[in-house]
């Protein structure tokens, strides 16, 4: 055979060579995904049944948050940014306590961002009253007046827990987002 059809066979050789070799990388890869999948819902199922508990966690995260939406809140300041860490604090606190990631951690990060920003809130006005020369003896008779007024407290405050709740819910939007979207991937993999 002459030279040329000598190289042109060694190419189709090694052609065929770097063919095999990238489907057996391919292969690797996809067993190396399944083996991931296969442990992460391992993990998964693993964990407790308790959204009670994550719940607990989620409320514990969103409050450690809720203090400095309220120190921020109190000095005039825009609060949007600080939704989004309550969220995040609040889907951390659920995930601390080892619980199930399904549609139910959604729920409670949702309930524990609402009582986060409505306790940042009351926070923000503390700090504003204790803060005041003319209201700062009210700061001791706080609590009480917030038991005996809470409908009066609502009326005079909606409008700042109103846009409190439109930022937080603008700011946690991609927490729940994320979390939909682990929840059915876990789905997917069972």
């Amino acid at each position: 055979l002459p030279a040329e059809t000598e190289s042109l066979f060694d190419r189709i050789e090694t052609n065929s060579d770097i063919d095999r070799n990238v489907e057996q990388e391919k292969t690797e890869q996809e067993l190396q995904k399944r083996a991931i999948a296969k442990a992460y819902l391992e993990k998964q199922n693993s964990l407790s049944d308790n959204y009670l508990l994550g719940l607990l966690g989620a409320l514990v995260g969103a409050l450690v948050a809720a203090i400095p939406w309220a120190v921020v809140s109190s000095q005039g300041w825009f609060v949007a940014w600080l939704g989004y860490l309550i969220a995040i604090l609040a889907s951390k606190g659920y995930d601390l306590m080892k619980v199930k990631t399904n549609m139910k951690k959604l729920w409670c990060v949702l309930a524990a961002v609402v009582i986060g920003v409505f306790a940042g809130q009351i926070m923000s006005d503390m700090i504003v009253i204790a803060t005041d020369e003319e209201l700062g003896h009210m700061f001791s008779d706080l609590f009480s007046y917030y038991a005996n007024n809470f409908g009066e407290y609502l009326s005079i405050n909606i409008k700042n827990l109103a846009l409190g709740y439109v930022f937080a819910a603008l700011g946690s939007l991609s927490v729940f987002v994320n979390i939909k979207k682990e929840t059915a991937l876990i789905e997917s993999l069972k």
